[in-house]
């Protein structure tokens, strides 16, 4: 079944370069096509996989939205091939650049650039990762790097329901860890809430005891990492 891709491009299903030893291994080839499937349809993540072409195999949703626009980046048809489009067209080398550099079959590596967008709003980092050679085994379509895309302007809101979950944190401290994710000192949260400086110092305290953690930037980098909607 073909998937529809932003920009009137499609993806066919159709593998751009066969997998290395498939044919070795029965069932293996679809196994690892529902499980990179699972992967993009079920993160909250602006991602894509593409292949050593910088053919564009699958995206999220969320990446969608974000290339949709045509506001720094788009997706359009090159010689059949769905693409990653830089809008500003003195960014399209560099853009190239990156996702080949992570997603050459030849000593891969991570790589970034950014892209220019209007109306004064923040540049679109696009980031480009390597699959592992292990993981590579086993793709079927030759998908070979994973090509994220950040908007700094956009904060995903995290899931503070795993935080007391995962801590055993109370409905006080889950409150304050939520503030300090969304950019609060200890002062403006004590503010929000109503409550005194020196109570919110001790519901950090406990925080910090219960995850680990000893600065507050790092609780925060901790937290943003489990889970977001």
């Amino acid at each position: 079944m073909a998937t529809m891709l932003r920009g009137g491009a499609t993806w066919s299903g159709e593998p751009a370069t066969a997998g290395i030893g498939m044919a070795d291994r029965p069932g293996a080839e679809g196994a690892a096509d529902h499980y990179w499937q699972g992967l993009i349809d079920t993160t909250a993540e602006a991602v894509a996989l593409v292949d050593p072409t910088l053919r564009l195999l699958r995206t999220t949703p969320r990446f969608e939205g974000i290339v949709a626009a045509s506001d720094g980046l788009a997706i359009v048809t090159v010689q059949t091939r769905p693409c990653l489009t830089a809008t500003m067209a003195a960014e399209q080398v560099p853009l190239n650049a990156a996702i080949a550099r992570a997603a050459t079959r030849t000593a891969p590596v991570p790589a970034a650039t950014r892209c220019t967008r209007g109306e004064g709003r923040a540049p679109l980092i696009v980031v480009a990762q390597p699959i592992p050679w292990a993981a590579r085994l086993l793709r079927s379509d030759g998908g070979t790097a994973i090509v994220t895309l950040i908007d700094p302007g956009c904060r995903p809101a995290p899931l503070a329901t795993l935080w007391r979950e995962a801590f055993d944190l109370t409905r006080c401290e889950t409150a304050l860890a939520e503030l300090l994710v969304a950019g609060h000192s200890v002062e403006s949260a004590a503010a929000i809430r109503g409550s005194s400086v020196a109570t919110l110092r001790v519901h950090l305290r406990r925080i910090f005891t219960k995850t680990g953690m000893s600065r507050q930037a790092d609780l925060v980098a901790l937290l943003m990492r489990i889970g977001h909607c």
